[in-house]
């Protein structure tokens, strides 16, 4: 049995038996992995306060490869992005982020490229509460890419022609040039201004400035486009729960 200290993410909880609670954790140094905190739901647990999901914790616990679910023995708090009073949106999307990565990221995968990208994107949402849904954007761009999907925003994957006026192909899961769309039937068309964002995105990354380029008239686009390609590429529907809460909002 080997003991393992490393910063993590809490993904999700849930409880078991009386007092437990199994604890989806994704860390820096092993990947996403399954820890049982035994007592974690008792009042005096030294565990309290820290199974929550969207926490960064510093945590211990023992690992035997022969066991699913290993034993949680300390965690500590690195930082609580969400402690006072976060808006709806700011939720929803941060819960998007931890339940994408709970379910495009196989467990025991080391990442340290998407275990940054994940704690960036939850602490730029923290503390830039307007442009949540845009850093969820970027987040979703960024992961497909570090995934190795990376999107071509400057080829038609037809033709092999620059893409001025691009359409996204649900068939193929990739981008096209406007000539080739009229060989397809299943095309979402994209705005050249949601193509400078992706742009923009690609080359800078998450910054205020550079976020405040998404523009609410292609939102629902984006969304689509990113969710549906990441989708293809992982084979499997990536449908998000954590999104209903804005959907509900609405």
């Amino acid at each position: 049995m080997n003991l393992i200290r490393t910063p993590a993410l809490i993904l999700r909880t849930i409880p078991f038996q009386e007092t437990s609670v199994i604890v989806r954790l994704f860390t820096k140094e092993q990947g996403k992995v399954a820890v049982i905190a035994k007592g974690g739901r008792r009042l005096k647990s030294p565990f309290r306060g820290y199974l929550e999901s969207l926490n960064y914790v510093d945590v211990i616990y023992y690992t035997k490869q022969t066991r699913e679910i290993q034993l949680l023995s300390t965690i500590e708090s690195i930082e609580f992005f969400f402690r006072n009073q976060p808006e709806i949106e700011q939720i929803a999307y941060a819960s998007a982020i931890v339940e994408c990565i709970d379910k495009s990221i196989r467990d025991q995968h080391k990442d340290e490229t998407i275990f940054q990208l994940t704690v960036d994107s939850l602490r730029f949402i923290s503390g830039n509460p307007a442009l949540s849904r845009e850093a969820f954007f970027a987040f979703l761009f960024k992961l497909t890419d570090a995934l190795g999907y990376k999107m071509n925003l400057d080829e038609c994957s037809i033709c092999g022609k620059p893409l001025t006026r691009a359409g996204y192909d649900m068939k193929s899961g990739s981008l096209i040039c406007q000539e080739c769309r009229k060989y397809s039937s299943d095309v979402i068309p994209l705005d050249p201004e949601m193509m400078n964002f992706l742009k923009a995105v690609e080359s800078v990354g998450l910054s205020d400035q550079l976020l405040r380029l998404a523009n609410e008239k292609f939102a629902d686009e984006i969304m689509n486009v990113l969710m549906s390609y990441l989708s293809f590429h992982l084979d499997y529907p990536l449908n998000l729960k954590s999104l209903d809460m804005i959907r509900t909002k609405r």
